[in-house]
């Protein structure tokens, strides 16, 4: 609209704002009500109201008008006579106009009896509103000059008249349409001079910017309307957001002419030289501010933005939140700006504003300190928008980035980086979005993409935290499954990641607790069987076997997707927990059901043989702890039975044994060791075995078979300390058993093989010394006799009264056979030469008993010493029983024998001596058969000391 139309318009309709009542009261409710149209600048008339009319003629009044004026009355009656006369003209013509009568002079009739009123009563009283009427009607008639006319008269022959103020008004607004906009200002200046009580005080106002406009006075102008806008905002005010809802808080007639002065000082501030929003800064900072700038600033900016002009749509509402970045308006501001930028196809610049608006303005940022909750509710929805199209923007840019290093061979480090930035600010636009709206309908939505973030990102704990809220806190959520499983994969990614021990035990808890949860809550899902797969084997694994028990039990009671593996597999764990719990009767029982799964051939069915077997052998061993043997032998007879081709069953089969013989059935255990050998030949036990065997076949009396085998364990391994005594305990045996030549074997192979221990060995040559004797071998015998000499002499500190006394047992036996030589030899003639003979076997016999007598052994040394008395006696009686030479007369005779008692009696001494040394050991408590035959010697040789008989004499205690 240009300058001149507008002005037109404008004096119009003031011109119409003239008609007014009598009555004072009437005359402001009418100014009031035109003021509403004075206030419409879109060149628009305003329309007429059309008013209902007394129902008498007005002809009929004013023929009564008339005759009351002919009358002899008061001046002042007539004055107001003649005004109501005028007024009735005046709503006749209006009512012509309104009901559209033929031609367009309807007010000439008024006019013509207003002024002849007037002049037949020239400078009467009440010539003023005739006079005020007179001009209405000549504003009506669209006479505007002698309206004006009228208008000046009135003022200059009435000066104090009571319509003063409109008629300056009035006067303004002709010299308005006239274009004398200088005049035309210092009327509105008078009618603006007072504001109390003024009813045209905002239109004034309103049309003194208007004709300061019109002169380009725009500062003085802008000063004008911002008096005005002062005058009509006087409410306080908060939470408004634009022009049209701060009309709704002033009365309704000045509502238009609020948003007609926010439309004219926006064409003023739109070609002012600062331009745009520094024209307005300009202004503000010379006035100062006001409460309502900022809506300068938004019809400005709105004003580009209807033209198109969106750069500098944009600007003012950026200079703006320059200026005020802590205005409550600041925030709608920055929103008006994107949607400048939206309709002005500015993308790039979009959306750094969009981010610079999420940043400044999330709900969470200082901004929102000292605002109002309607401020932030007004803003909520495009935040909410926003921040999510931001979150999603970035989502999909990381997307896009991981699609680029997934193709990548070799990914650079750059492109690694850039993905991990961007989803780090993926996952700040949705932490932010959730941070400002935690009950967001799509907030478990945006918290499963936050998580996806995270976790891309490798921060797996921050993921997991969203995944589970997604998860579990929201029933039925359509990314409730995802985002459970995701919560187990990002846990293992988090326990992949932890060193220390107690944080990976404490998340390991977590994650098996995460599965568990899946498998409850979505058990429909087809990851539901995997994941159950996986607990139950880590639950096992860890050693949870009550869990472990529980979940398999649970896979396959209720899960029928289960595969026949994924069923063999849940079987195990259910055996392998219950064997694990000692539950050995149920793992039994467990594993027999698994052996019916599976080919005999194949490796898994070997296996769990093996465990069957298990099972079984640790019944058995719950039994022996119980001291129920017969309980466990029966186990063990199980597991042969059940699982033959199991390696439990050669231990069971050696257990059984075992027991069998600590029960002492020792033929079944004999049976038990000899199909153990059998089977298992080779191996170890087997040789063990042979000591079972030799101790069972000892129990039952079987020495022929003991004996055998101790000597099979003996070998093993011929001249090992280890089985040395196995060969003596079989000569033992064979001994026993009567099988003298094995034992004999035997006895020879120790006395050889095993010089020590010494004790033992000669046991050993002893041994084979009395075999030899009984055989009547005396060769071999005094072989083993000679070496058991031998061996004492030679055994040094391992000498013992044992090894001495076998000594002198082998001594004594050839000094017997040397006094068996000595008695053997008789003396004959010559005497002296088998006296010498005789002599010399007696030094032999008596070298050998001397040998004897050497050990000191009590036994022999009494035979010794009694055969040694025995020798020299026997010599002397062998003098005295030798050959008489022949020839010698009786003299002679008796001289020889004197001879040989001379050479006897010696002999005899001796032998006394000896005897006598002999049978003195009987004093000191020692008495044995050679001493009692010392005795019996000495009886005879000395009879008279030895061979007194014992008196028994009888006490009688009677006395007579």
């Amino acid at each position: 609209m240009n300058k001149s139309l507008l002005a037109l318009t404008v004096s119009a309709v003031l011109l119409s704002a003239c008609t007014s009542y009598n009555e004072e009261d009437a005359r402001i409710a009418d100014a009031r009500e035109r003021r509403s149209t004075l206030a419409e600048l879109d060149l628009q008339p305003s329309p007429l109201v059309k008013m209902e009319l007394p129902k008498l003629e007005a002809s009929d009044l004013k023929s009564a008008f008339h005759d009351v004026l002919k009358l002899d009355i008061p001046e002042d009656i007539k004055a107001n006579i003649r005004q109501r006369l005028a007024i009735l003209e005046l709503l006749e013509a209006e009512e012509a106009q309104l009901n559209g009568g033929p031609g367009n002079q309807y007010y000439n009739e008024a006019i013509a009896a207003l002024n002849d009123m007037i002049d037949q009563n020239p400078g009467g009283v009440g010539n003023d509103r005739l006079l005020y009427q007179l001009a209405k009607a000549y504003d009506l008639q669209g006479q505007q000059q002698q309206s004006f006319n009228t208008i000046e008269r009135l003022i200059e022959e009435h000066p104090g008249n009571p319509y003063m103020l409109e008629l300056e008004f009035r006067r303004a607004e002709i010299l308005f349409s006239q274009q004398r906009y200088s005049d035309a200002l210092k009327s509105y200046t008078e009618v603006v001079a007072n504001h109390e009580n003024n009813p045209f005080y905002h239109i004034g106002l309103y049309m003194q910017g208007w004709s300061l406009y019109k002169m380009e006075a725009d500062d003085q102008a802008l000063v004008s309307f911002t008096r005005l806008l002062d005058a009509l905002i006087i409410a306080e005010f908060d939470n408004i957001w634009s022009i049209d809802e701060m009309a709704l808080l002033i009365p309704k007639g000045d509502q238009q002419l609020l948003r007609e002065t926010f439309e004219v000082m926006t064409l003023i501030f739109s070609y002012s030289p600062e331009g745009g929003g520094d024209s307005i800064a300009a202004h503000y900072d010379r006035l100062g501010e006001r409460p309502y700038t900022y809506l300068n600033y938004q019809a400005l900016g709105d004003f580009y933005l209807e033209k198109q002009r969106y750069t500098d749509s944009v600007d003012v509402y950026d200079e703006f939140v320059k200026r005020n970045p802590n205005h409550p308006g600041s925030v709608w501001f920055s929103k008006l700006k994107m949607d400048a930028l939206v309709l002005g196809n500015f993308p790039t610049q979009l959306m750094e504003e969009k981010l610079k608006f999420a940043a400044a303005y999330e709900l969470n940022s200082p901004y929102w300190n000292d605002k109002s909750e309607i401020n932030k509710q007004k803003i909520t929805p495009v935040l909410m928008d926003l921040l999510q199209e931001i979150a999603q923007n970035a989502h999909a840019e990381a997307q896009a980035k991981r699609r680029i290093v997934s193709a990548a061979s070799s990914p650079s480090n750059q492109q690694l980086e850039e993905m991990e930035q961007a989803y780090q600010q993926t996952a700040r636009w949705y932490q932010l979005f959730l941070s400002n709206f935690p009950g967001h309908e799509r907030s478990n939505e945006i918290m499963f993409y936050l998580a996806e973030s995270y976790y891309e990102t490798e921060q797996y704990r921050l993921a997991a935290k969203y995944f589970e809220k997604v998860a579990y806190q929201q029933e039925d959520d359509p990314n409730g499954a995802e985002a459970a499983y995701a919560l187990i994969l990002s846990q293992e990614k988090l326990l992949a990641q932890l060193r220390s021990a107690p944080a990976i035990s404490e998340n390991n808890i977590l994650l098996q607790e995460f599965k568990a949860q899946f498998i409850l809550h979505y058990g429909n899902d087809p990851r539901s069987t995997m994941v159950q797969n996986d607990i139950i084997q880590e639950f096992f694994r860890e050693g949870e076997y009550e869990k472990a028990l529980l979940y398999a039990n649970n896979a396959l009671e209720n899960d029928p997707r289960l595969t026949l593996e994924e069923r063999i597999s849940a079987l195990l764990v259910i055996g392998h927990s219950q064997f694990a719990m000692e539950d050995y009767k149920d793992a039994e029982l467990t594993y027999e059901r698994l052996l019916v799964k599976y080919d005999h051939n194949k490796k898994r069915y070997s296996d769990i043989n093996d465990r069957l077997a298990a099972s079984i052998y640790r019944q058995a061993e719950v039994a022996i702890a119980q001291q129920q043997l017969q309980q466990a032998v029966d186990h063990f007879a199980r597991i042969i039975r059940k699982t033959p081709d199991s390696p439990i069953r050669l231990n069971a089969q050696y257990d059984m044994a075992t027991y069998l013989l600590e029960m002492e059935s020792w033929n079944k255990a004999i049976d038990q060791l000899h199909e153990f050998r059998v089977l298992y030949p080779n191996h170890r036990l087997s040789k063990e075995l042979l000591t079972k065997l030799a101790f069972a076949y000892q129990q039952t009396e079987q020495w022929e078979q003991a004996a055998n085998y101790l000597k099979m364990i003996w070998a093993e391994k011929p001249q090992s300390e280890e089985t040395r005594e196995m060969l003596w305990l079989a000569a033992e045996t064979y001994e026993k058993a009567g099988n003298r030549y094995q034992a004999l074997r035997s006895y020879r192979v120790y006395a050889h093989t095993y010089p020590q221990p010494f004790s033992v060995n000669m046991e050993a040559q002893y041994k084979m010394s009395e075999f030899y004797r009984e055989n009547g071998d005396n060769e071999k015998r005094e072989f083993w006799l000679k070496k058991l000499i031998a061996s004492d002499s030679k055994a040094g500190e391992d000498r013992s009264n044992r090894s001495k006394y076998l000594a002198a047992m082998a001594s004594i036996t050839f000094a017997e056979q040397a006094m068996d030589k000595f008695t053997q030899t008789k003396l004959t003639l010559p005497l002296a030469n088998s006296l010498k003979k005789k002599r010399a076997l007696l030094d032999t016999a008596l070298a050998e008993y001397n040998k004897t007598l050497s050990y000191g052994v009590a036994d022999f040394t009494t035979q010794a010493n009694f055969q040694i008395g025995a020798i020299y006696n026997q010599l002397a009686s062998d003098l005295m029983n030798s050959q008489r030479p022949q020839g010698l007369d009786e003299l002679e005779l008796e001289q020889y024998d004197i001879l040989l008692e001379e050479q006897a009696f010696p002999f005899e001494d001796k032998a006394i001596a000896i005897h006598e040394q002999n049978v003195q050991r009987s004093w000191n408590g020692m008495y044995n058969e050679w001493i009692q035959e010392s005795f019996t010697a000495l009886s005879k040789l000395l009879p008279g000391r030895y061979d007194k008989q014992e008196v028994i004499v009888e006490v009688v205690d009677e006395f007579y």
